[in-house]
């Protein structure tokens, strides 16, 4: 296997941009001054692959080169479909505004609930700490969406905060359920047993509805810390609706530039 390099090929046919792997895609070589296309890649999430991408040689013989970044660089924004976009941009507004509103509700009743000295019975207790896990829940939503959502540079760069950001959000979703089950459980016991000692009850729905929630992220945490898998990739495939494949190209040339050795196939 030849390496390629970067430099300008002499043919009968006159300059010729040099095949390259751009990190997802192999352009094979190119006529200087026309465009070289190819279809869009399958396996990145939010591309349609009936569509196709483009990168342009220059009449000198050299691949364009982004004035950003200063490196070759291969068009993928047709590879979007812009109504589809158009469309998650509209389903994330939507998102973003319930999230906001609940925020705002279950923030005036969790203030309701502590400035009223007399709500403070099992059943007030349980609806606190609901309200809480749910509060916070949707708040780290909102962060979620506002700073990674369509943030492709920190997706890429997978930095700490991001990855406490993610873990936190899938501990108060899953403690947000439990404490649901908390409710339940709390009603089945009071019609289960006649006498219920509620300074013993509290420790028990504390331990379910908080505990539980910390062992089982705990296990989720540790498993994909030990995951070989792209972490951009894995949240895609998880929550497809919360992407928006808003593609800044610059980005993606970044990424592909980690291939930094080019060969021929």
């Amino acid at each position: 296997m030849a390496k390629i390099k970067g430099s300008p090929i002499f043919s009968q046919g006159g300059l010729e941009c040099p095949r390259e792997f751009d990190g997802w895609t192999c352009i094979n070589t190119t006529a200087a001054g026309t465009v070289a296309h190819f279809p869009c890649p399958y396996f990145i999430f939010g591309f349609d692959p009936s569509r196709a991408g483009h990168r342009t040689c220059l009449e000198d013989g050299s691949w364009f080169r982004h004035p950003d970044s200063n490196k070759t660089w291969s068009n993928y924004t047709t590879c979007v479909d812009m109504e589809d976009l158009k469309m998650r941009n509209n389903v994330n507004l939507i998102y973003k505004t319930g999230y906001s509103v609940s925020l705002l509700a279950l923030t005036l009743s969790i203030f309701i609930f502590f400035y009223f000295r007399s709500l403070t019975c099992t059943r007030i207790q349980i609806h606190k700490n609901l309200f809480i896990s749910l509060a916070i829940n949707n708040l780290l939503w909102l962060i979620w969406y506002e700073t990674v959502v369509d943030n492709i540079p920190l997706l890429l760069a997978n930095e700490v905060g991001c990855q406490i950001l993610h873990v936190l959000l899938q501990y108060f979703m899953v403690a947000t359920y439990l404490w649901m089950f908390c409710e339940g459980l709390y009603l089945h016991t009071l019609l289960v047993i006649t006498f219920v000692t509620e300074s013993k009850v509290m420790p028990i729905l504390h331990l379910v509805g908080w505990g539980i929630p910390a062992l089982l992220v705990a296990i989720y945490t540790s498993l994909r810390a030990s995951s070989k898998d792209d972490t951009l990739q894995d949240e895609l495939l998880e929550k497809p609706e919360h992407f928006m494949p808003t593609i800044d190209i610059i980005h993606c040339s970044e990424k592909c530039r980690r291939y930094s050795s080019f060969k021929s196939i």
